[in-house]
């Protein structure tokens, strides 16, 4: 499945969805077996990215993949999934589809660390941030 951008895919198992309300995003990743986040580190952007997309999988208890770059770099099989090397993905995605046992306990342990993750979970820390960007606006920056 992939959200927004549709790949050329044919198959039965491909599915395309064209956009999902953010209220119902947790819920439509939680139809997916495993979450994939490749990226390129040869394109710039890439190392600058966040880690929403591997949070989003988690909330989800979707064990999930991803480029050992950027944001997704410090994290692993106790946020609910693996880092893959450029060279190593169909061995890791095989591993994930066939070991039942293995996405299982990704999968708890990604939905642990996924909640966790919430904004729900967090809004003291982001009304404290917001506000003291909110008391420093007016503030000169510093030379």
């Amino acid at each position: 499945m992939t959200i927004g951008i549709k790949l050329p895919l044919a198959g039965d198992r491909y599915e395309h969805v064209r956009g999902v309300p953010l209220t119902r995003l947790i819920q439509q990743l939680s139809a997916c077996s495993i979450g994939i986040a490749p990226l390129s580190p040869a394109v710039a952007i890439n190392h600058a990215r966040s880690s929403i997309k591997l949070k989003e999988y988690a909330a989800a208890g979707v064990p999930w993949l991803a480029s050992p770059i950027g944001p997704y770099a410090g994290l692993g099989e106790r946020e609910g999934g693996r880092l893959v090397a450029e060279d190593r993905w169909f061995e890791e995605l095989d591993a994930l589809v066939r070991g039942d046992r293995l996405r299982r306990r990704l999968a708890k342990r990604a939905q642990r660390w996924g909640r966790a993750q919430l904004l729900s979970r967090n809004i003291d820390r982001w009304e404290r941030e917001l506000a003291w960007a909110v008391a420093h606006a007016d503030a000169p920056a510093a030379a």
